[in-house]
């Protein structure tokens, strides 16, 4: 896994660099200002050549980057103009130095700094083969307004039309929050992000993902050493999570080496949760499952698939009735894990088996779906004899800390670090960018997975899939960002098969192996480009 840095790890990284290193901050400028004029050579030189570079600059260091750059153009025999969205005399430092150097390249400059100078600059847009955003950086913590709003909206309007520029960004798009992936009021639509030393996790966290376009990072300077030594609080998962599920078998294993799942799910309303966990918990290598259903249901599911014990326990209105547990617990002998929750219903009886076996059960657990609503109010589980895992979706989660789904999407990393905190749990909040998040502040977030997998069943399927894990006693944190990252690459393989439209919980299921293939096979790009 990759560190993923907020916007304040990567300024004090920067400073360190300066400071300690006695690396100058101009010379890591100019280091940045390589990659970046590289990676826009690489994926539009030609439109560079044929119609040139249109660098918008901030008074920041961002707009400093952008005049290096500009430079670099220039010295190419690429033309290019720099377009000065402040005042010169605001311009200082390492930037200011890059400013004055322009004029010995022959770059022009002009200078924009009330709404009607830009008004007079927008339709030369359509023109630039290339605009290079480097109005804002990983800093920008308020809301684009005026001249500068005024500019990225017509950006986004003539990158929009055929023929119009490309454009690369400078670190994050401006207008993107680097720390939350929030759009602050409008935001530049990028085809490319050269950020430096390492992504940052607004790159990933929507809405912001959306203006990011291909994500490349710059090596300039900062010791690896020292970003290690930071302890960032994300991370960013990749294939290597997978390495329990890719590992060779030993040749004298067994089922019972692989060990035995406790799935209790389904009701007589939703008996298709239990048969998409169970079959995902398989597809997880997991040695056994012995699946725990409400009596009535049994019947239904007993020929859908030979490989799953199946059990039942007394049933009221199609659910789990009061008392369960006491039946329940004699199961548990022999399993090495128990996921609980998919198609439950929410019945008094399923509430309080929920409610029962995460906080007594003696082996890690897994819960999800209903069994997540029946948690609500119940407190920390941090005095449960085991490790426990919670795959709330936003409004899940919600119920989880009483507030509202909009105040989770809001702040989607805040809300699941709290919902750790608070509940002494691992805590999975599906969606958009899956994030993992630990009770100790850390979050792993998840790059696969698409809009397909918004559908029916798809959280079934996670639920199986993590449960099978923690049975085979994968540690729990690995587990659950194995199963976040198998999850949506599965979704990924089945998208490419039958489009996201089409796309089916049942589908994932089944393109479980295809996705394992690939992550054996070294098939898998990677979320983010080295330069």
């Amino acid at each position: 896994m990759i560190e993923l840095l907020t916007a304040r790890e990567m300024a004090g990284l920067d400073r360190e660099t300066i400071e300690n290193v006695a690396i100058p901050g101009l010379v890591l400028m100019e280091n940045a200002a390589d990659g970046r004029t590289r990676a826009l050579l690489e994926h539009f030189g030609g439109a560079a050549a044929r119609r040139g570079t249109v660098v918008l600059a901030g008074p920041g260091n961002n707009g400093g980057d952008g005049h290096a750059m500009a430079r670099k153009l220039a010295n190419r025999g690429l033309p290019a103009v720099v377009w000065l969205l402040a005042d010169r005399e605001r311009v200082r430092g390492d930037a200011r130095t890059n400013l004055d150097l322009l004029s010995e390249y022959g770059v022009p400059v002009i200078e924009a700094t009330d709404e009607a100078q830009v008004a007079q600059l927008v339709p030369r847009l359509a023109q630039a083969g290339v605009v290079v955003d480097a109005l804002f950086g990983t800093g920008l913590e308020r809301p684009l307004g005026g001249r500068f709003g005024q500019l990225v909206d017509a950006l986004n309007a003539a990158h929009a039309r055929d023929g119009g520029p490309a454009v690369l960004a400078v670190d994050i798009p401006s207008g993107v929050n680097a720390t939350t992936g929030e759009v602050l009021g409008t935001a530049v639509r990028a085809d490319v992000s050269v950020t430096f030393c390492r992504p940052k996790l607004g790159h990933y966290l929507y809405p912001g993902a959306e203006q990011v376009g291909t994500v490349e990072v710059v090596d300039i300077g900062v010791p690896n050493a020292w970003v290690a030594a930071s302890e960032p609080g994300a991370r960013l998962l990749d294939g290597r999570v997978l390495a329990p599920l890719t590992a060779d078998r030993a040749p004298a294993s067994h089922k019972g080496s692989y060990g035995h799942l406790l799935l209790v799910a389904g009701s007589a309303a939703m008996p298709g949760a239990a048969v998409l966990a169970a079959n995902a918990a398989l597809s997880a290598g997991v040695g056994l499952v012995t699946l725990v259903v409400p009596e009535g249901v049994q019947p239904l599911l007993r020929d859908l698939f030979p490989e799953v014990i199946v059990r039942s326990l007394p049933a009221a209105n199609g659910g789990f009735a009061a008392g369960a547990f006491a039946r329940l617990e004699p199961l548990l002998e022999g399993k090495t894990a128990v996921a609980i929750g998919p198609g439950f219903g929410r019945g008094d009886g399923a509430v309080a088996l929920v409610r029962e076996v995460a906080t007594v059960a003696p082996l890690p657990v897994a819960v999800d779906a209903d069994g997540l609503r029946a948690l609500e109010g119940a407190g920390s589980l941090g005095e449960a004899p085991a490790p426990r895992v919670l795959t709330p979706h936003p409004g899940e989660l919600a119920g989880l800390l009483g507030t509202t789904t909009a105040e989770v999407q809001a702040d989607r990393p805040g809300a699941a670090r709290r919902a750790a905190r608070r509940l002494e749990a691992l805590v999975v909040l599906k969606g958009a960018r899956t994030l993992v998040a630990f009770p100790d502040g850390t979050l792993h977030l998840n790059p696969t997975g698409n809009p397909g997998m918004a559908s029916a069943g798809t959280g079934d399927v996670l639920t199986g899939l993590l449960g099978g894990l923690l049975a085979r006693g994968v540690d729990p944190g690995q587990a659950a960002g194995a199963a976040a990252y198998l999850h949506g690459l599965a979704g990924d393989v089945a998208a490419a098969a039958v489009g996201e439209t089409a796309l089916r919980a049942s589908h994932i299921t089944r393109s479980i192996p295809g996705a394992l293939r690939a992550v054996s096979g070294g098939e898998l790009g990677e979320p983010f480009r080295w330069r």
